[in-house]
């Protein structure tokens, strides 16, 4: 029974991987750069981050996807742009339509260049996979192929589960970096205070962090 479900299951990564190569650009395909984001659905499957129970031998849920569709506001974070109060703040600094503007779309969606966007990459999709995680191209074989963490790394994966990593990653939006900041005259506009110091950990996440224990509890405190 197992080797049956186990055959399924590298049948139908098989055919998520080829499917997200077949899904990048011509000229991505023919120079292969290691980071073209192909996009959510190349995530989604049942054996994949999909999954309504967690799949044989997975380190992690497998549920990923569906916490992210339903439940997670990274998910909403483009959708946000097409309100009325982001379109006045959008008018108020001269930048036209907040979901076409660079400076809103660095923080509200994984806003990388169109060369590297692969043909199911929707902006639409707004804080996906691989605005954490890194453009799936040069990894995505490696992680369904039942390689370790490590290998996924070496292969480009971001590595989240490192807290320093994790930190910069998400704090380059919830605090700013030096392309992605929010000044007096964005708040000006209306832009909502950034909850930096609250801001809570993805419900996709909460696995790891789950794990690490404050230090004066580690302590015996």
């Amino acid at each position: 029974m197992f080797g049956t479900v186990a055959t399924r299951g590298l049948r139908f990564a098989a055919i998520v991987c080829g499917a997200a190569a077949l899904a990048m650009p011509a000229r991505a395909q023919s120079q292969a750069p290691p980071n073209v984001h192909l996009g959510v659905a190349s995530c989604s499957g049942g054996n994949c981050h999909g999954a309504m129970e967690r799949p044989k031998g997975s380190a992690v849920p497998g549920n990923e996807y569906i916490i992210w569709s339903k439940s997670d506001k990274h998910r909403q974070a483009y959708a946000v742009l097409l309100e009325p109060r982001s379109e006045r703040m959008a008018q108020a600094l001269g930048l036209g339509r907040a979901e076409r503007a660079p400076l809103c779309l660095n923080c509200h969606a994984d806003y990388v260049a169109p060369d590297r966007r692969g043909n199911l990459f929707q902006l639409s999709d707004g804080v996906g996979c691989e605005a954490c995680h890194g453009g799936a191209s040069g990894w995505l074989g490696v992680h369904i192929s039942g390689a370790t963490h490590q290998q996924n790394i070496a292969a480009g994966l971001y590595p989240t589960d490192r807290p320093l990593a994790r930190a910069e990653k998400c704090m380059s939006c919830h605090v700013g970096d030096a392309t992605h900041y929010v000044d007096h005259r964005i708040y000006g506009a209306g832009h909502p205070p950034l909850a930096s110091s609250s801001t809570p950990i993805p419900r996709t996440s909460r696995r790891i962090s789950s794990s690490i224990r404050p230090m004066s509890r580690a302590r015996g405190g």
